[in-house]
């Protein structure tokens, strides 16, 4: 859920919060909260039951933050095995050329980026592939439909302001790491953790920024998603549903239920999902499944199980490898994009102008083909 305001809060980390508490305790309402304040505390995550007063199927609400401690994501998993179907989150698809693009990718690399040097990791790897899940977001299409007339000029100016804020703090990061990762791993793991601290006090836990930079980021796209679970509740088997979606989104999903005749069903129970006093504690717990080599900008591999990144010269050249997703891009998907699944592919040269190929486009699934060229011609018929 939280992309954009994670985005944004590398942007603040250079300023810190003055006059706060010395500790902050677990809200009545929210799905998410920082018990850290002037001193070290931890993040933590919401896991909330609903069942229906008339059927009496379930809905269990689970607040994600979407980079996170390996120990997190563990339980969650856990969570969701015991559910006979999971909602997950994700809007799909290949956007087309536009500042709406770069502003997205732009906000999706600074999440990647910072989280290697915080010592966390990403929920897309880091949680277990499942038999039990449904994809239950909007596709690209959809999403930017939610978008106005101002929504490009508002991003065109965050953008720079984006860049321009993290961009040295980032430098400045990753080289203080390296150099206590040579010499000190005390200091790495402290350095770390000021971070994780850092990102946790200035992170912005309204939604309005959202709103504004990205319309439709929460409503809705819930809206959606109560959509499909309605839909999941039409098929008898299905009894207990999971939604592992961003903690912002929690509130107003709550509400949603409620409409559609669900109850709380007990007071819920908070997860851990970031740890900064117990990260400085915590030795075996928190030893790293990933690793990052190479220099910020010029070449970085990280890998982390079987998923490996490699990226140069700013990711103007990217590849992205797991045992079931391949997929290699020049200009960020605009020169040539090639991905390949376990059910089909997809091949393009030079980038989409609303949603169709300028120059060709290849898309082969489960035996189908669809080929796009000069934006006015297809041959063959597939869904997008």
């Amino acid at each position: 859920m939280k992309l954009l305001l994670m985005a944004l809060t590398a942007v603040l980390l250079v300023s810190c919060t003055s006059d706060l508490p010395d500790y902050y305790e677990a809200p009545q309402e929210g799905y998410n909260y920082y018990s850290g304040a002037k001193e070290y505390g931890n993040h933590y995550c919401k896991l909330q039951e609903f069942t229906h007063r008339e059927t009496g199927k379930k809905v269990i609400l689970i607040g994600m933050i979407h980079i996170g401690d390996q120990s997190f994501y563990r339980q969650v998993d856990a969570e969701l095995d015991k559910a006979d179907l999971v909602l997950e989150e994700g809007i799909h698809g290949l956007p087309s050329f536009g500042i709406n693009k770069y502003f997205s990718e732009y906000s999706f690399s600074v999440i990647q980026r910072f989280t290697g040097i915080q010592g966390l990791v990403n929920q897309g790897i880091a949680m277990k592939e499942r038999d039990n899940s449904q994809l239950a977001d909007m596709n690209v299409d959809e999403f930017k439909s939610q978008s106005n007339i101002f929504t490009p000029i508002i991003q065109l100016l965050a953008l720079p302001l984006m860049i321009f804020g993290t961009e040295p703090y980032y430098f400045y990061k990753w080289n203080k790491n390296e150099i206590l990762d040579a010499f000190t791993k005390n200091g790495l793991k402290e350095s770390e953790a000021g971070m994780r601290h850092d990102m946790l006090i200035n992170m912005d836990f309204s939604t309005e920024p959202a709103k504004v930079l990205l319309p439709g980021i929460i409503e809705a796209r819930n809206s959606h998603l109560i959509e499909e679970l309605i839909k999941a509740f039409e098929k008898d088997e299905i009894n207990t549903v999971a939604i592992p979606w961003g903690a912002a989104h929690m509130p107003s999903l709550e509400e949603d239920l409620i409409d559609i005749g669900f109850e709380k069903t007990g007071e819920g129970k908070w997860l851990r999902s970031i740890a900064v006093s117990d990260y400085l504690s915590g030795e075996k717990e928190f030893q790293r499944g990933n690793e990052y080599h190479g220099f910020p900008y010029i070449l970085n591999v990280e890998t982390q199980g079987d998923h490996v990144t490699t990226s140069a010269i700013f990711s103007i050249l990217k590849s992205v490898s797991t045992h079931d997703y391949e997929r290699f891009s020049l200009v960020w998907g605009d020169l040539f994009d090639s991905i390949r699944l376990r059910d089909g592919s997809y091949t393009s040269f030079l980038p989409k102008i609303a949603g169709k190929p300028i120059f060709f486009d290849l898309t082969e699934k489960d035996g189908k083909q669809r080929f796009r060229f000069l934006w006015f011609f297809q041959w063959g018929e597939l869904e997008n």
